[in-house]
């Protein structure tokens, strides 16, 4: 589920909306396929940003990698650029399955943003962290 704080920076225009899309869809089809749990934040993401469904379903992961970086390069606002990174390793964690090419687009796309490799690394593990803290929940508190 993306994260509720996506609002709490200068809202992003709808070209970088689109783009944040973009990034998670193009994101979520690295590995030849999109399951229900990513299709899931994407929409969800897509609601909290404003999106209409009719306006989700013309993004395309059809887009190139080299299409999406372009694109990120876009993204100027410097918190916009952390939040994308942040939902970007969520996603890519949704399916228990954190590939190679998914961390190095991940990183090509920080780098198109004017995120440092160093700060990308920081919100993995601040995301692996948070994953990790949501599952001893669940057991501290006998959630299921």
């Amino acid at each position: 589920m993306p994260s509720k704080d996506i609002f709490s920076i200068k809202p992003p225009t709808s070209q970088e909306k689109i783009i944040f899309l973009k990034i998670l869809t193009k994101l979520a089809g690295l590995d030849n396929r999109v399951d229900e749990c990513e299709k899931k934040f994407i929409t969800d993401t897509a609601v909290m940003l404003g999106i209409s469904t009719a306006d989700i379903n013309d993004i395309s992961a059809d887009i190139s990698e080299d299409e999406i970086v372009s694109l990120a390069k876009k993204i100027t606002n410097r918190h916009l650029a952390m939040l994308i990174l942040r939902e970007a390793f969520l996603i890519a964690n949704a399916d228990d399955d954190l590939s190679d090419k998914e961390i190095a687009f991940i990183g090509k796309v920080g780098e198109a943003m004017g995120i440092t490799p160093e700060k990308t690394e920081q919100i993995s593990q601040w995301v692996l962290d948070y994953l990790i803290l949501q599952e001893q929940s669940k057991i501290v508190f006998e959630q299921p």
